[in-house]
């Protein structure tokens, strides 16, 4: 398995980053790596940097150029997660490890953008292998490059396939409930204020070393 972030370096996305670093992905089982649009291709310690434009339009190009270049690594699946996102990675790996090895396209389905059909939610998705050098080469071989947030396009490229939706996902910034059983927390509030996003994180990890004890 691997875990890649979409992450930036404008704003505080750097220092959610780190705290993401210092928390969840501390003593994480899988290894994490952070992918952000660059000037050019590069991968370094834990730092994947494609070529491509840092406004929020290519998010989908730039993730599966990440996704490409992940692909130089041994794995049977790939976890896609966001900056504001809280990972309790052992439970998410346990579900991962139930799971089929092929076509596996795992996630929770939301409809909440206008004029949108439902799409596996960004906050976090898990795709086999086979999907990926799938929706490598179909991107690849597309002649018009596809603009906007990521988890519409890949959900679009994938919608043959038959879809787990059955990953739990809750958002942290409405019910501050935190639990053993749950894999992914949302942590990006409504008001869109990154500290608040930065102390939910921190918050979230102090209750789950709580519950373990």
């Amino acid at each position: 398995m691997i875990i890649l972030v979409q992450s930036s370096t404008v704003d505080i996305y750097p220092q959610l980053r780190t705290i993401q670093q210092q928390t969840w992905a501390k003593d994480s089982p899988i290894p994490v790596y952070y992918f952000q649009a660059d000037t050019e291709n590069s991968v370094s310690e834990n730092i994947i940097k494609v070529k491509s434009g840092k406004n929020h339009i290519f998010m989908f190009m730039t993730a599966v150029k990440a996704f490409e270049q992940a692909l130089q690594f041994k794995w049977r699946y790939l976890i896609k997660t966001d900056n504001s996102t809280y990972i309790n990675v052992p439970v998410l790996k346990k579900i991962i490890e139930s799971k089929p090895d092929n076509s596996l396209f795992l996630g929770k389905e939301v409809d909440f953008i206008p004029n949108k059909l439902p799409f596996m939610w960004g906050e976090c998705f898990v795709l086999s292998r086979d999907l990926v050098e799938y929706l490598v080469n179909e991107v690849s071989k597309d002649p018009v490059p596809k603009y906007g947030f990521d988890d519409i396009h890949i959900s679009s490229y994938l919608s043959h396939i038959k879809c787990d939706k059955s990953l739990p996902i809750k958002d942290y910034s409405k019910d501050n409930v935190v639990d053993t059983i749950t894999p992914v927390y949302r942590c990006h509030n409504e008001s869109k204020d990154l500290n608040v996003t930065l102390n939910n994180i921190q918050e979230i990890h102090n209750k789950v070393l709580g519950l373990r004890g």
